[in-house]
């Protein structure tokens, strides 16, 4: 089963809740005593996260895109929020995490990013939104996003 967006829709919105319901699933059937509706289940839940790990993560970033477009277009700014909630539903294998948190964490730099080592921490809290500036595929309501300094965005 392969998830493919046709609209700017993140990967992970549309894969951690179908994830989590089958492992559930899998389980609720287990312990209910059915072990073969339990194993259809988990190897249900298993594809699911393979097909996304094959479909989004991009092995030159050492990170998950954030989504394919109409264009075929694979789209990765340095979305934090979307790999460490990748890492949080499973969906990253644990060399994928390794990559993400050493990236995260300023341990790695990915080329190109915008912000890198401890400017990715630079509101302390938690890291920026993005780490690679955005103006050419900017969703926001406004115009012109060239014209803001880099940290004057939101997803920044």
């Amino acid at each position: 089963m392969i998830i493919k967006t046709v609209v700017m829709v993140s990967a992970l919105v549309l894969t951690s809740p179908m994830l989590q319901a089958k492992e559930f699933i899998g389980e609720y059937t287990y312990s209910a005593g059915d072990a073969d509706a339990a194993t259809h289940y988990r190897q249900f839940a298993d594809k699911i996260r393979m097909s996304f790990q094959k479909l989004f993560w991009n092995e030159q970033t050492g990170r998950f895109i954030a989504c394919i477009d109409k264009d075929d277009n694979k789209h990765d700014y340095g979305y934090t929020f979307l790999n460490l909630d990748a890492i949080w539903y499973d969906l990253a294998n644990r060399d994928h995490g390794r990559q993400i948190m050493d990236w995260i964490t300023g341990k790695r730099i990915v080329k190109g990013d915008t912000s890198t080592g401890a400017d990715i921490y630079r509101w302390r809290f938690g890291p920026r939104a993005t780490t690679r500036r955005n103006i050419e595929w900017y969703g926001q309501g406004w115009w012109a996003p060239e014209s803001l300094d880099w940290g004057c965005q939101i997803q920044d």
